[in-house]
């Protein structure tokens, strides 16, 4: 198999050759590569007329997304990972190999970006806390009142997501999506993380939704417990 590397420097010679950045990241760069991995490839340029937009080919035996943005759109996409909690550009910026880099700016955007993942995202605000517990708090009643096994490993899956969501707000670290949501919470707390995965194993492996009722009800102690009687959405912080 040709080396990633190598291929994305074809790729972007061959399909971005005046860009003024790229970078090569994801797990591959990580040294966390799977027969499934895909490369991940981030192009700055001022000359793309449609981007910023997302692209995806086959190429060869590998799978390649490339993330394409003009200077302006790549910095309001950090804004949008740090307002959403979800670092993913940031994380593929900070952690990219270098690929080409016109203008001698690769360091100084891989810095930025390290910088704002070491700070770690805002703070809720009151609103946005009463709204995730009271989703918390709704899925842990349908899981309570759930008595159909198959209905209980999709509220599971809900639950465990939000309950994973709501402690990283609350320790104000970042989250993530799918399988990004359980390395972030690993990566905070790892002994959060492994007691919400045998929570997760007792539900699916023995239908036993106790002790993900329990991580739930822990993490809703964090932020001033379950909350149902006068939730109103129209009231502000």
């Amino acid at each position: 198999m040709t080396h990633p590397q190598l291929v994305a420097t074809r790729l972007v010679q061959n399909r971005y050759p005046g860009c003024l950045l790229a970078l090569l990241a994801g797990s591959i760069v990580r040294g966390e590569g799977t027969p499934t991995s895909d490369l991940d490839v981030v192009i700055m340029t001022e000359q793309d007329p449609d981007a910023p937009y997302r692209y995806s080919e086959q190429v060869g035996n590998w799978p390649v997304e490339f993330f394409v943005h003009t200077p302006a759109s790549l910095q309001t996409f950090f804004q949008t990972d740090m307002a959403n909690r979800t670092p993913s550009l940031l994380q593929m910026c900070s952690e990219g190999l270098v690929i080409q880099d016109l203008d001698n700016q690769a360091e100084v955007l891989k810095q930025q970006c390290r910088e704002l993942l070491a700070a770690g995202p805002a703070a809720l605000s009151e609103k946005a806390i009463r709204a995730k517990r009271y989703h918390l708090s709704d899925l842990m009643e349908d899981l309570s009142g759930s008595d159909r096994r198959v209905e209980m490993f999709y509220i599971g899956s809900e639950l465990a997501k939000a309950a994973a969501d709501l402690w990283l707000a609350h320790q104000r670290q970042w989250s993530g999506n799918g399988k990004w949501l359980h390395r972030a919470l690993f990566r905070a707390h790892p002994e959060t993380a492994e007691c919400l995965s045998q929570a997760l194993e007792k539900l699916y492996c023995q239908a036993d939704k106790n002790p993900l009722l329990g991580f739930a009800e822990e993490v809703l102690t964090l932020v001033g417990g379950p909350l149902f009687d006068g939730f109103d959405s129209r009231k502000q912080d």
